[in-house]
C-alpha cells in the first residue's frame, strides 16, 4: 500500500520546474528525468516557456569526409533553432561538449545569423562535420568514439533553450 501511495504522490506532483536536459532522438526532458544527461549548461536560467521546436537531427553514415546531419521540421508551424549545432562525446553515462564548429548552413561560403527560422516540411543538408571543424580542408579527423548532435532553440533571453539530441553515432 505504501508504494501505492508514493506512486500517485509522484504522478500528481505537477510539472518540474528544473532545467531541460537532453534526451536521445530528439526529445526534450527535465534535469530529473532520466535519459542522456549532458554535462553542459549548469545554468540557474529557468526554462524556455515555449514548446520544444518539432525537429528531428540525425547523424548521417559517418564516412572518410566527415560525418553529415540532417536536420527536419516535423511541425506544422515554423520554429527557430540556433545555427550553432553542439557536438558532444559519451564519457561513461554522460556527455561531453566536443570543441568543434558545426553551423546549420547550406554551404561552406554561407553565414548563418544566429537562429534560423524553419518553416513546415524544411530539410537542412549542411556541409558534414570534418574533425574539429566543418569546412577546413586539414582538420584532425574525429578521435574514435560514440557521438551525438545537439541542436537548440532560439531560447528567450535568461532562459534555457530546448535541447533536441540525435541518436548516438559511431566513428571508428
Amino acid at each position: 500500500m505504501r508504494w501505492l501511495t508514493l506512486a500517485l504522490l509522484l504522478a500528481c506532483s505537477g510539472p518540474s520546474t528544473t532545467s531541460p536536459t537532453t534526451t536521445e532522438e530528439g526529445q526534450t526532458a527535465q534535469s530529473g528525468d532520466q535519459g542522456g544527461t549532458s554535462a553542459q549548461e549548469p545554468s540557474e536560467a529557468r526554462p524556455d516557456p515555449s514548446p520544444a521546436p518539432p525537429v528531428r537531427i540525425s547523424a548521417l553514415e559517418p564516412r572518410r569526409q566527415g560525418v553529415g546531419l540532417r536536420l527536419q521540421m516535423r511541425g506544422n508551424e515554423s520554429a527557430r533553432v540556433r545555427s550553432q549545432v553542439q557536438v558532444e562525446r559519451r564519457a561513461g553515462e554522460t556527455w561531453e561538449p566536443v570543441r568543434t564548429e558545426l553551423l546549420l548552413r547550406a554551404s561552406c561560403e554561407a553565414t548563418p545569423g544566429e537562429c534560423l527560422e524553419l518553416e513546415p516540411g524544411a530539410e537542412l543538408l549542411p556541409p558534414p562535420l570534418r574533425g574539429e571543424g566543418q569546412c577546413c580542408q586539414d582538420c584532425e579527423p574525429m578521435a574514435a568514439g560514440e557521438y551525438r548532435f545537439v541542436a537548440l532553440s532560439c531560447a528567450p533571453e535568461g532562459t534555457t533553450p530546448h535541447r533536441i539530441a540525435s541518436a548516438p553515432f559511431v566513428v571508428r
